[in-house]
């Protein structure tokens, strides 16, 4: 398995973190997320597993950028996308 920084390094190799501004986290990417997450400066749209964002709330830091920048949560609970859309205030 890839280490966390090898695993930035190789994104940021094939694209730019600063302008991605929709994301989709499989479930088994979530462990990877938390840091990569907070070098996303753009992000406003999230797609996530319920799993996967009970992981990562447990980062207060985390919680904290994705409460100020996501303005569109959905929630991936099947393999098709049931479209949960909330604001984070």
């Amino acid at each position: 398995m890839i280490k966390e920084q090898e695993f930035i390094q190789s994104l940021k190799r094939i694209m730019n973190l600063s302008n991605v501004k929709h994301l989709y986290i499989a479930l088994n990417y979530a462990g990877e997320m938390p840091s990569i997450l907070l070098k996303i400066s753009q992000l406003s749209s999230l797609i996530i597993h319920p799993s996967s964002l009970e992981l990562m709330l447990s980062d207060k830091e985390l919680c904290k950028y994705l409460n100020k920048m996501i303005k569109k949560l959905d929630i991936d609970r099947y393999s098709y996308i049931i479209k949960v859309k909330c604001l984070l205030k």
